[in-house]
């Protein structure tokens, strides 16, 4: 649910993407030719988003190790992330974090519209949902993060 007290935001622009992580990114594919994904690397200290919807979807990698305090949608869950955790969050789903020690971590955004064209071309749309996930161990989508961000 939107309000008038949740930012809106995009991490396609970098004002917008102020609002909720005030600290440019370390490494960030904002001026490759990339139109529908975008790829930035961050390291911050302890730090506390406001609450926030993205208008695109978010993919985050942890490259370290940090214990996060998440809310999706009002619920309020600890999250641990070791080096290689994965987190999910969708389209405009409501969404504030905050974590105590420094940590370093990456975000892929990737537009409704091309997730679902992908989705057409290799599966049935109807079928494909993205949930809200704290992070999870994936060793596929982490190692394609680390060779981005080593390239």
């Amino acid at each position: 649910m939107k309000t008038a007290e949740i930012l809106e935001a995009s991490h396609f622009e970098s004002e917008s993407r102020e609002q909720i992580l005030p600290h440019s990114p370390l490494i960030s594919s904002q001026n490759l030719d990339l139109e529908q994904v975008k790829f930035d690397s961050y390291k911050f200290s302890d730090f506390e988003t406001p609450k926030h919807y993205n208008i695109h979807h978010i993919i985050s990698i942890a490259f370290g190790n940090a214990k996060a305090e998440r809310r999706f949608e009002g619920i309020v869950k600890t999250e641990y992330q070791v080096f290689g955790s994965v987190g999910i969050l969708p389209t405009n789903v409501e969404h504030w974090a905050a974590w105590k020690k420094p940590i370093k971590f990456a975000l892929i955004s990737i537009h409704p519209d091309f997730l679902a064209k992908t989705a057409y071309e290799f599966v049935n749309p109807d079928k494909v949902e993205l949930i809200p996930s704290l992070a999870k161990q994936d060793y596929f989508i982490s190692g394609i993060a680390s060779a981005i961000k080593y390239e």
